[in-house]
């Protein structure tokens, strides 16, 4: 026999942060020097010197220096992105 669901919602828990959003201003953008190679971007990690791939820190955990990215054959290109704390910007 099959349950009866209850057509009450139930109250989702909203996470508690420290700092509230601000909100109505833009984070400040600049651009920064990013390697392409094959049609994936690698941008810079936000407080290492190294350069990061798509899904990094989910299921992808690889850094990787500029000079790794060139020797795989990327190409350097800029990218509008946030300040990143230990990247020089281009």
């Amino acid at each position: 026999m099959a349950t009866k669901r209850s057509s009450v919602p139930v109250p989702v828990p909203v996470p508690v942060h420290n700092k509230k959003p601000v909100t109505g201003q833009r984070m400040d953008m600049d651009l920064f020097s990013c390697f392409q190679r094959n049609g994936v971007l690698y941008i810079p990690h936000y407080r290492e010197t190294t350069f990061v791939g798509p899904g990094y820190g989910f299921h992808n955990f690889k850094e990787y220096t500029a000079v790794e990215l060139v020797m795989a054959g990327a190409q350097r290109i800029l990218q509008p992105l946030w300040m990143r704390s230990a990247h020089k910007n281009t």
